[in-house]
């Protein structure tokens, strides 16, 4: 029997999500504890978690076999990267929240290696229910129809942008060459980029603004990408689903005037008609509650499982090979060299707008005012 992997989350802001991987029993892992500095909410998170609160890296027992490191990395201002290191020099396998800098992980691969450890970047979305939905149709579409996808849109902010060229790169097979163009500007709210991967062009449109007092927020999109093949188009609306397959309409002999479509729908050339028109593949999470302890937990859980196979002998994903992590790195970085510095705004929450309210029902008035 496979004894279980002690884990420990590095971090409690962000790093709950992590935490809550284990509101459900993992057999083949087990929370060591909580490293943070010994806030409140760590304080409460470690009570409710029944696991040990650690404040330095001396306090670490010796059995720790994955961290997940959940702190903002240098290049983005935080000081990740450090502990990172510290933890790889014990022998500690490391998965670090993203985005990191292509010298970097190419730093802690090195560090990784030397003590026979794991290190991986993890953008996280990919690893999310919607994501891996929209990864494998992905695939499904270009291995049954045999083609490559021709085109595709993507747009996301600066601060999604690695998660978001994650799930792009890896639904395209992750090619390794890679062509970029700046096109210019939006509206002044999007820089637009025009991506070409192995035969496959996708217009990129990036968000240029933020708000630096809350650089986490006020994304205008979070992730919204479509994949077009010859056989239809594919589409993940937002970050946490729907992931949407839209099929091409193909009417055969639509162009005989002998009989009307629905004489036509019984027979062997109307069965287009009985096809549906769009599929949802995976339907989107209800609410953010649901997002942050159910998705993003399995999306942590299914990484840290994935983590602990390879640690017991199975293949590497491709998407967590060494040159393929650092590869997606350098695009990130080219493209924010690109861009620039971000436009600074003074920003205010937006308008909620209740679902409920933008319903089309049968006594709605066609005249909005």
């Amino acid at each position: 029997m496979i004894k279980p992997r002690r884990v420990l989350i590095v971090g409690a802001k962000f790093g709950e999500l992590y935490l809550n991987a284990f509101l459900q029993p993992r057999p083949d892992l087990e929370l060591a504890g909580i490293l943070a500095q010994g806030s409140l909410r760590s304080q409460q998170l470690a009570r409710d978690f029944n696991v040990p609160l650690f404040r330095s890296l001396d306090e670490l027992p010796d059995d720790i076999d994955i961290a997940c490191v959940v702190i903002r990395a240098e290049v983005i201002g935080g000081k990740g990267d450090q502990l990172t290191q510290a933890l790889l020099a014990r022998g500690i396998s490391v998965i670090q929240e993203h985005p990191l800098d292509a010298e970097t992980i190419k730093r802690h691969q090195s560090a990784a290696e030397k003590q026979g450890a794991i290190f991986w970047v993890n953008s996280f979305y990919s690893q999310c229910h919607a994501g891996r939905s929209w990864l494998h149709a992905a695939h499904q579409i270009s291995r049954l129809s045999q083609q490559r996808p021709i085109n595709g849109y993507l747009t996301t902010s600066r601060q999604l942008l690695f998660s978001a060229l994650d799930l792009l790169l890896q639904a395209c097979h992750c090619p390794e060459q890679i062509e970029i163009a700046y096109v210019g500007q939006r509206s002044n709210a999007f820089h637009c980029f025009e991506l070409c991967l192995a035969g496959t062009t996708i217009a990129l449109d990036v968000q240029s603004y933020l708000d630096p007092k809350d650089p986490d927020m006020h994304n205008l999109v979070m992730h919204k990408m479509t994949l077009v093949w010859p056989a239809g188009y594919l589409t993940q609306e937002a970050s946490y689903g729907p992931v949407i397959w839209t099929p091409v309409l193909h009417a055969p002999n639509h162009l005989n005037n002998n009989q009307s479509l629905y004489l036509t729908a019984s027979q062997p050339n109307g069965a287009y008609q009985h096809q549906t028109t769009s599929q949802i593949l995976c339907p989107a999470t209800k609410d953010w509650i649901t997002a942050f302890e159910c998705d993003g937990a399995e999306g942590a859980a299914f990484l840290l499982n994935t983590l602990s196979s390879v640690l017991n002998g199975a293949l590497c994903p491709p998407a967590f090979s060494d040159e393929y992590q650092r590869r997606l790195a350098g695009l990130w970085q080219q493209i924010l060299r690109m861009m620039g510095e971000p436009v600074t705004q003074d920003l205010q929450p937006p308008v909620w707008i209740d679902p409920a309210q933008l319903m089309l029902t049968t006594d709605a008035n066609d005249d909005v005012n």
